[in-house]
């Protein structure tokens, strides 16, 4: 079986379990049949992150024993078939190697847990809305008085549209007949 661990430089059996896979330094593959090296890599780091994850499923290895990891990294080699170890900061390789192999517990630190959120408390009642009744009540009719006033000021506002698009059908025939004589002019 072909084991990573992210590992602290120069990389290798003896190098410490780094503390963070995306920012560790070497990543070092163990075999874990024979106990040997298979080989170091160095991690690149640029812009976009490291690529980490890239090397660990390029290579093959069907485990993983790191410090911690974030939930990105952790996804995407669960989805490379990778098998993830948290937790075995302070160990060097070849104990954490030994440690997985034979069934102890790799973890040394306790992974962090995501903070609970509080129960929801109900809203005081003072901010509460109270139940809509379905279907919602209509509005009483008008009075005849109270109708007869909104018909006259509708009519008011009618009257008013009607003057506004008198002078604007005033203004456009001026217009039309500037322009006919313009077409007058220029056919003479």
């Amino acid at each position: 079986m072909l084991i990573a661990v992210s590992t602290t430089k120069p990389g290798g059996l003896g190098a410490r379990v780094s503390h963070v896979f995306e920012i560790s330094p070497t990543i070092t593959f163990i075999d874990s049949d024979t106990m040997s090296e298979v080989e170091v890599v160095e991690v690149k780091t640029g812009f976009f992150g490291s690529n980490a994850v890239q090397i660990v499923l390029e290579r093959g290895a069907n485990v993983l024993i790191t410090g911690m990891l974030n939930p990105m990294s952790y996804s995407y080699l669960a989805q490379g078939g990778v098998m993830v170890v948290p937790g075995a900061t302070g160990l060097t390789a070849e104990e954490a190697v030994n440690r997985f192999v034979s069934g102890q517990q790799v973890q040394q630190v306790p992974m962090p847990q995501a903070p609970q959120m509080p129960p929801t408390m109900p809203y005081p009642p003072f901010m509460q809305q109270p139940q809509r009744t379905f279907p919602i009540p209509m509005m009483p009719p008008f009075d005849r008085e109270r109708r007869r006033e909104m018909l006259e000021y509708q009519k008011w506002m009618i009257e008013k549209q009607l003057e506004i698009m008198e002078k604007q059908k005033e203004l456009l025939e001026k217009q039309l007949l500037r322009i006919k004589k313009l077409l007058e002019e220029m056919e003479d």
